[in-house]
């Protein structure tokens, strides 16, 4: 019932949302439509990479490493794209390769080893700030170009015949045809402009709920998390099923850190800046499930893109005052004005087969 009240609500606030963007006045309607875009762009990343960790939390493993492989992923993203001609789908697989070496490391120490999840966790985020500082000052005089993945109006301009009909052609490149140059159309045009990763990114997180609650894999990926010495007895092995969820989110972590990358198209040092644990703050925030994390990265990402809103009002508040906050959302969520949350029974605690 919670669960439904909570779908019931975001669907309201999104009707709410539309029906502004529809009679609102033209200033308004492009104001809030920047808004929506760029909080679709900064939660992406976020919800990728938190969808992954609600997985690996479901089967009892806290994997504070995220920045690092976030940031990991980052890096070999940018590398992998610049040596590919700026192909973003290559350079995409090398960061998430990355990411996958370095969560294979933190697997082994924790569900083999049965090392503090935390201390290695931390670990992994000082190993990765220290080894792509290093790399990158090497090759940062690399010069090659970059490029995002394309937008929703660029693939469908390429189809045949119903390209022409469906987009149109502007000075910086196409758009969706939707309502010619109706205050509306380009409300629409505006939040559709982001790039296919986006609307691919939100179908996948809601097909990972599905996976997560309603197939036989996901209830063992929970079962674990709950009882792991229950499921040993019943034939499932433990550890596979840990080392599954906790490589499966080092994918969708270090694909999140090349998001990043793509998005601004360059590498900077420690570029994640603590997303990784806003992530992880997702994670709590959304009840530990992949659609819950969606919309709390969405809360998140839209209080950074609150500094885009005060810019486009015309409000003159210090910048460093603006970077705050999507941090002071972070705390305030986390210091129990979620509600009740129901925490893994296994969680962080490391699991001996007897």
């Amino acid at each position: 019932m919670k669960r439904k009240k909570g779908l019931i609500i975001g669907i309201v606030a999104l009707l709410v949302i539309l029906a502004v963007g529809l009679f609102a006045p033209e200033n308004i309607s492009s104001t809030l439509a920047s808004f929506i875009a760029q909080d679709l762009r900064i939660a992406l990343p976020l919800a990728v990479a938190a969808a992954g960790l609600v997985y690996g939390e479901r089967s009892g493993v806290l994997n504070l490493g995220a920045e690092g492989l976030m940031l990991t992923g980052a890096l070999f993203t940018w590398l992998g794209t610049s040596l590919m001609g700026g192909n973003p789908w290559l350079g995409s697989l090398l960061g998430m390769f990355s990411s996958f070496l370095m969560a294979l490391l933190f697997a082994f120490l924790v569900i083999t080893l049965r090392s503090n999840q935390t201390v290695i966790g931390v670990s992994i985020n000082i190993l990765a700030l220290g080894l792509t500082s290093t790399i990158y000052r090497v090759v940062q005089s690399m010069e090659a170009p970059v490029y995002n993945f394309p937008s929703i109006a660029e693939v469908l301009s390429k189809l045949p015949v119903l390209g022409p009909v469906l987009t149109s052609p502007t000075e910086t490149g196409v758009q969706l045809a939707i309502a010619g140059t109706s205050t509306f159309g380009n409300y629409l045009n505006t939040i559709l402009s982001q790039n296919v990763m986006v609307y691919i990114g939100i179908a996948f997180i809601i097909f990972l709920q599905f996976v997560l609650f309603k197939t036989d894999l996901g209830l063992k990926v929970r079962a674990v998390g709950e009882y792991p010495k229950a499921c040993d007895t019943l034939g499932i092995n433990v550890f596979r099923i840990r080392y599954g969820a906790v490589l499966f989110s080092s994918l969708l972590a270090g694909f999140a850190g090349g998001l990043l990358v793509l998005d601004i198209k360059s590498f900077a040092e420690n570029m994640t800046a603590g997303k990784g644990f806003i992530a992880i703050a997702a994670v709590i925030f959304g009840k530990y499930t992949p659609i819950g994390a969606l919309g709390a990265s969405l809360v998140f990402g839209g209080a950074q893109a609150l500094q885009y809103l005060v810019q486009a009002i015309g409000w003159k508040i210090p910048g460093d005052l603006m970077n705050m906050i999507p941090y002071l959302v972070t705390i305030i969520a986390l210091a129990g004005f979620i509600g009740k949350t129901h925490k893994p029974a296994a969680s962080t605690i490391p699991y001996t087969k007897e």
